[in-house]
């Protein structure tokens, strides 16, 4: 449903793993809202073993959350 990318957060200065959807601003609804609700019950999470959720939202029209970066390998 969606890409990760390694990224900076301008405003929290740091690098993120930054995911967003993959048909971007042409999702329909139920997609983005889809999307968007994966975030919902990691907000407030607090545990050393769960990522940390840094903001999840939509910015020029693309849906996307941004989260702590895992170490680990690609696999892609």
């Amino acid at each position: 449903m969606g890409e990760v990318f390694k990224a900076r957060h301008i405003r929290l200065n740091r690098l993120v793993a930054l995911k967003i959807v993959r048909e971007g601003r042409h999702a329909l609804g139920d997609e983005r809202r889809r999307f968007l609700r994966e975030a919902e019950p990691w907000r407030g999470c607090n545990h050393p073993h769960i990522v940390v959720l840094y903001e999840a939202g939509e910015a020029d029209g693309q849906p996307f959350i941004a989260n702590g970066i895992c170490a680990g390998r690609n696999s892609g």
